[in-house]
């Protein structure tokens, strides 16, 4: 393993993540790398989690003005979350299939932090508008 280290850390470096290493050096740099772009991840998976709470109080205010025979506006929301989660998922997994060994996690992480800051603008636009 010793003698790929140098490959899989170049590989890293070239990643666009690669310089937010969170201070790794020699042959932990990927392993730095991936943990870090994960931890990016998951700061934009909170933020989602609150901009889709204030998305889905203005669905339920909407609901209010909707006919009878209509779909409630949250239950809408609501569908097009999980079909957008389902997306994104298999949109960065087969996005991470890009690259290999250590920079795989890497481009995944990064392509859902991607997806997931461009969809808290989407709910956070539906919140607002409405």
């Amino acid at each position: 393993m010793k003698r790929f280290a140098p490959v899989l850390v170049a590989m890293v470096a070239a990643s666009p993540l690669a310089a937010q290493d969170c201070g790794a050096q020699g042959d932990l740099a990927g392993l730095a790398a991936a943990r870090c772009a994960e931890r990016e991840w998951l700061s934009a998976d909170h933020e989602l989690n609150d901009a889709w709470h204030l998305a889905m109080a203005a669905a339920r205010r909407l609901d209010e003005r909707v006919p009878p025979n209509e779909r409630p506006v949250s239950e809408k929301l609501r569908n097009a979350q999980r079909a957008w989660i389902a997306f994104r998922d298999r949109a960065c997994e087969a996005e991470s299939m890009l690259r290999a060994g250590a920079d795989r996690p890497v481009m995944k992480f990064g392509c859902l932090r991607r997806l997931t800051r461009d969809r808290i603008t989407d709910l956070y636009f539906f919140a607002e508008a409405n």
